[in-house]
């Protein structure tokens, strides 16, 4: 594998993100949320979100964690 500053990786980390983005939201949100009524479907959103936030700054971290020791000059 090349350097994770090189221009090609970049994107293929961002679309690698994005995908586990896009099939949080289809695969697990959808299907949970979908099927509920009233004051349950807002109980099963905000799970559905808590987890998703989760999920989403877990990756931030991975980020952050690149950055910080894989990137040139990065502090």
């Amino acid at each position: 594998m090349h350097q994770c500053d090189s221009k090609d990786n970049g994107k293929h980390l961002f679309a690698y993100y994005k995908e586990i983005t896009k099939n949080y939201l289809l695969e697990v949100v959808v299907p949970h949320v979908r099927g509920q009524n009233g004051d349950t479907v807002l109980s099963a959103y905000l799970k559905s979100w808590n987890d998703f936030a989760m999920l989403t700054t877990l990756l931030q971290r991975m980020f952050v964690y690149l950055d910080r020791l894989y990137l040139k000059g990065a502090n």
